[in-house]
């Protein structure tokens, strides 16, 4: 009964991971086609210990997919257009709607002085595209999951609450140092009685040579 209540519980889990995973790696072709970098600065940081180079620009995407798993090459050059620094570096939580734009920045350390560094050039070198009918489908598994869940647990969370409320009774109440504790309280509650009623022979005791001497006095 656990092992099938488990394949239930991970099996729309095992839908929604595969449905997140669906698209594919757009080719050299393709990313060409959809995806422009534009708008490109770059500042160098020579501030010693760590001297950084940080590169800005903007992604322009005309797919009609959702973009992500972003990956740029940036190479820098000098003043004769030599080669002398590069930086490859996944674009981590990006993702291009369709038809959209979106800025990025790039931070690395530097190779070169930087008076070497003269300009730059930025090319994505991969890319995936996920379609919009994966993301639906993503959409209706995720709402599946969260119906079976309710399915599978909400008749059972009685049952859970329950246990949790005799679960500690009855360990209590089966263990050696529960019976204790149970003697110890009906011990305490046979005192208490005994007490109350002690109580209430001494109010009468004290009570009956107060009516004698009425009687006496009386002529």
């Amino acid at each position: 009964m656990k092992l099938i209540a488990m394949f239930l519980l991970l099996g729309p889990l095992h839908l929604t991971i595969h449905a997140a995973d669906s698209g594919h790696y757009l080719t050299p072709i393709e990313v060409a086609a959809s995806l422009k970098i534009v708008a490109t600065t770059f500042t160098i940081d020579d501030t010693l210990p760590r001297r950084t180079v940080t590169t800005l620009g903007t992604i322009q995407s005309t797919s009609a997919s959702r973009i992500e798993a972003v990956v740029v090459e940036i190479n820098y050059f000098d003043a004769k257009k030599n080669l002398i620094d590069t930086i490859a570096q996944p674009l981590h939580n990006i993702m291009l709607e369709p038809s959209s734009k979106l800025s990025f920045r790039v931070m690395d350390e530097v190779a070169q002085a930087k008076e070497a560094y003269s300009s730059q050039t930025i090319r994505i070198t991969s890319a995936r595209s996920r379609n919009s009918e994966a993301n639906e489908q993503e959409s209706f598994l995720n709402s599946a999951m969260l119906e079976r869940l309710f399915l599978i647990w909400g008749p059972m969370l009685p049952l859970i609450c329950l246990f949790i409320y005799w679960a500690p009774r009855v360990k209590r109440q089966d263990s050696p140092h529960g019976r204790m504790l149970m003697l110890i309280e009906r011990q305490n509650e046979l005192l208490q009685r005994q007490f109350t009623i002690l109580g209430r022979i001494t109010e009468a005791v004290e009570a009956m040579p107060l009516k004698s001497e009425g009687l006496r006095g009386e002529p």
